[in-house]
């Protein structure tokens, strides 16, 4: 395992600035390039980032996982249940990436369907007080569930994204508002 450095906003602002490569570059590339070390394998290599249609995109297992508790009474399941499901549901769209065991022992793609079921809590698509082991949808998924077409992934990104920083700006605004010493 490699060590985790932490830097500041302002540190990796500069860093930022020096990215060749959108979407390729990391952090440990420009620094890299910066101190003038010949750069890691490459993705091809097997290390780093994924390669594109490696894995099955994200997006497709958000769908599959409001599918398959929306098909369960009270729209909620326990989460050997929605794996299980999921499997079924993207068994034959699943890549050899993704069938591939993990160090920890799990598998690529049910690794997968945590992650995204966290993205999906924060966005509101499932509950965030559910039991311990149980998953349920909100009606924010159902509606999600009801959009027709294809989801584009590089938009789901975006999407996901612009989230993210919108919910931490608001946090850091509420933040600065509770240290301004208030006039009374």
């Amino acid at each position: 395992m490699m060590p985790t450095i932490r830097v500041d906003d302002e540190v990796m602002e500069v860093l930022a600035k020096k990215v060749e490569r959108p979407f390729k570059d990391t952090p440990n590339d420009v620094l890299r390039r910066l101190l003038g070390l010949e750069q890691a394998r490459s993705d091809a290599e097997g290390e780093g980032r994924r390669e594109k249609g490696k894995y099955l995109p994200m997006p497709m297992y958000r769908r599959a996982i409001l599918q398959v508790l929306s098909r369960h009474e009270g729209g909620k399941a326990t989460v050997p249940t929605v794996i299980r499901h999921v499997g079924d549901i993207l068994a034959r769209s699943l890549t050899p990436g993704d069938r591939r065991q993990l160090s920890s022992g799990m598998v690529r793609w049910e690794n997968r369907v945590m992650w995204e079921r966290l993205n999906m809590v924060k966005e509101g698509l499932l509950k965030n007080d559910s039991p311990r082991g149980v998953w349920e949808i909100t009606s924010s998924g159902r509606e999600f569930l009801k959009k027709d077409g294809p989801i584009d992934e590089a938009t789901e990104f975006r999407r996901q994204r612009n989230k993210r920083l919108f919910d931490e700006a608001v946090q850091r605004k509420m933040r600065e508002q509770e240290e301004e010493p208030s006039e009374d």
